[in-house]
């Protein structure tokens, strides 16, 4: 008997989720992957560790999976809180903001690996949270290479079958 999958997963780096940063034909290559993948799995809807509010910050409206999505007549949803969600949720610190209190207060690289473990499992916890509200199954979740594996464990734990695709995917071979 098959096992039925309801999230498969592609673990990348975020600048191919927001066009006009990465080169224009690693977006394409990217878009591509997702469309097949789409295909092959039957997926019904895309779902992104992304937020409205990053692209934004990024002079954008919508994000490549966005547009994947709208072209295949998917459902999509943008899973990544906003900074004011953030603060409600109790702060999920980004890695960056990490390190630099290990600048300020001399946190050991040990302390540093745990509060980034935590902050990303606090992150995830609220992805699953988004992305089971959105309800449509199977669906296609891209998140940050550093999530995907964190991510399907998770997502396992919560009861939700899935399948790492890629867990670091780039454009390999892909030619200006």
């Amino acid at each position: 008997m098959n096992r039925v999958v309801e999230v498969y997963i592609i673990g990348t780096n975020h600048d191919f989720q927001i066009p006009g940063k990465g080169r224009p034909e690693e977006i394409r290559a990217f878009k591509s992957l997702l469309q097949d993948m789409c295909d092959q799995y039957r997926v019904h809807a895309i779902a992104e560790e992304m937020s409205l509010e990053r692209l934004s910050r990024e002079g954008q409206q919508e994000s490549t999976c966005k547009k994947v999505a709208d072209k295949l007549g998917l459902p999509h949803r943008y899973c990544d809180p906003n900074s004011e969600t953030r603060k409600s949720l109790g702060m999920i610190i980004d890695e960056s903001d990490i390190y630099l209190q290990k600048l300020w207060s001399g946190l050991s690289d040990e302390q540093v690996n745990r509060k980034i473990r935590d902050e990303h499992k606090k992150r995830e916890r609220y992805l699953l949270k988004e992305l089971t509200d959105l309800g449509v199954f199977p669906v296609l979740f891209i998140c940050g290479a550093k999530h995907a594996l964190s991510f399907a464990d998770q997502a396992s734990q919560v009861g939700l079958s899935n399948d790492v695709l890629c867990e670091n995917w780039s454009p390999c071979g892909v030619v200006s």
